[in-house]
């Protein structure tokens, strides 16, 4: 990704010197000039590097919904209740572990909306069961404990607990 946009911006700063260009001749009132090093032009690696450090602002909703996803990997117990887990694969598969042992399949996405703070995520969760559930999740700042919430109806009957989750 660094690269491809590195390489967009390398064309068009040829393609916008190539528009100034003129006529290819030198006016004869102007001195003819020599490049110095900052004229040179940069490799593949230099642009890529200049262009990260110069353009690093916000992310895009692709980046953060795959942010969001790459911190959910792996396997989270609920606080307090060890036997309780809920485990999210690479592969966009996870299983979520009831106290009585019962295991639920399923599998999910993630994905943003404009009405998501820069910190919040959703997460549409598909259970073998049959249930569809789309809810936001966050990691607790202090903590950085897995917290689901949904803000639709002031209630919540879903399948999975609104419980502050812990990396296992």
């Amino acid at each position: 990704m660094k690269k491809i946009s590195a390489l967009l911006i390398a064309a068009a700063l040829v393609l916008s010197l190539a528009a100034c260009g003129g006529t290819g001749k030198n006016d004869p009132s102007e001195p003819d000039t020599k490049n110095t090093a900052a004229d040179a032009p940069q490799s593949d690696e230099e642009t890529a590097e200049a262009t990260d450090e110069t353009t690093a602002g916000p992310l895009d909703d692709t980046a953060r919904a795959e942010e969001g996803r790459s911190k959910l990997l792996g396997t989270w117990t609920m606080n307090g209740v060890d036997e309780i887990s809920l485990a999210f694969n690479e592969d966009g598969t996870g299983a979520y572990k009831y106290l009585d042992l019962k295991t639920i399949t399923f599998t999910y996405s993630v994905y943003i909306t404009d009405a998501l703070s820069d910190d919040e995520c959703m997460i549409k969760v598909t259970y073998d069961t049959g249930n569809v559930e789309d809810f936001r999740f966050f990691f607790n700042r202090d903590t950085a404990n897995l917290c689901f919430h949904n803000s639709e109806g002031g209630g919540y009957n879903g399948v999975i607990e609104y419980n502050e989750w812990t990396r296992k």
